[in-house]
């Protein structure tokens, strides 16, 4: 079996090979180092390992698991039932005084 670090430094010769590779196992070890922002031996992910780390989080899940369970999906606890997202203005109190 291929470990997370090697496989995402490979250069596969297609999207498809990459994917091939991609097990559930390498997927849950890239999830959790997304999601604590280092690998399972420690090391902090670079910016390049973490943004190639979640395209292909985002490709696994899209190929491989029903909508429900993917990542980001959208939760069912809005009152109102609208999907839409509420931006709050978060002014400081003196950008509010000098407008």
């Amino acid at each position: 079996m291929i470990d997370t670090q090697t496989l995402l430094a490979q250069n596969p010769e297609s999207l498809e090979e990459l994917l091939h590779q991609l097990t559930p196992e390498v997927y849950a070890s890239i999830k959790t180092a997304i999601e604590l922002g280092k690998w399972a031996d420690g090391n902090k992910l670079t910016q390049d390992q973490l943004e190639n780390s979640m395209q292909l989080l985002i490709l696994y899940e899209a190929r491989e698991l029903p909508e429900s369970a993917r990542t980001g999906k959208k939760l069912n606890t809005c009152e109102s039932g609208d999907a839409e997202t509420v931006v709050l203005n978060l002014q400081s109190k003196g950008s509010r005084e000098q407008s």
